[in-house]
């Protein structure tokens, strides 16, 4: 065989490593990048579930509250009074 059928084979090859290699590459870089979204999505739904024990122990806190004591909670209490001004408000003549 001549120099520049060598040359031409030894083109082509490269040519298909270094397409193969460039292909790698690009998979590789896109893995990194959705392997980055699911941390942080996995930290934003860690961070839910805590928010989420902590309203489930509140509201648990206050059934309890009310079925044992019937008291109501003061943002009730607190909502109650203001629905009450504001018909009160409305009831008067500017």
């Amino acid at each position: 065989m001549r120099i520049s059928t060598w040359l031409k084979i030894m083109l082509v090859v490269f040519g298909a490593l270094f397409a193969g290699v460039f292909i790698f590459l690009s998979a590789l870089n896109q893995s990194f990048k959705n392997e980055s979204v699911a941390e942080q999505r996995q930290i934003a739904f860690k961070q839910l579930g805590i928010e989420l024990v902590v309203a489930s122990d509140y509201l648990t806190n206050e059934a309890r509250a009310f079925v044992q004591f019937g008291e109501k909670p003061m943002r009730i209490i607190i909502g109650e009074k203001l629905t009450r001004r504001r018909r009160e408000n409305k009831l008067l003549p500017s």
